[in-house]
């Protein structure tokens, strides 16, 4: 193939594609590593509200993450965090997720 390779941004919207072009998608996907409950809960804000890679719930009901609109609310995720670690029910949380979390984070 000749022309020019051109790496377009995540969720990049409205560029110019020519019939003559070819459009190709590299994705890497996998589970991560490491507990979910350990990562950063601003990155874990960024991949929501910037990168748009993680959707709503998952950053409360995966990662422990409280955010509240477009804020991060450390002092509720601190208390959300500490009550999944000592077991306690989480609405919405799903079967087994408080146990065994493994490969979640990126």
């Amino acid at each position: 193939m000749k022309g020019e390779e051109v790496t377009l941004q995540l969720r990049q919207e409205n560029f110019v594609q020519m019939p003559e072009d070819v459009y190709a998608v590299i994705w890497s996907a996998a589970g991560g590593f490491g507990d979910p409950l350990e990562r950063d809960p601003l990155k874990v804000r960024e991949d929501v509200l910037d990168q748009r890679s993680v959707s709503l719930p998952p950053p409360r009901t995966i990662y422990g993450v409280v955010i509240d609109r477009d804020h991060l609310d450390p002092v509720a995720t601190k208390k959300l965090r500490a009550e999944i670690a000592r077991g306690e029910p989480q609405g919405g949380r799903g079967e087994g997720l408080g146990q065994g979390r493994g490969a979640h984070h990126r």
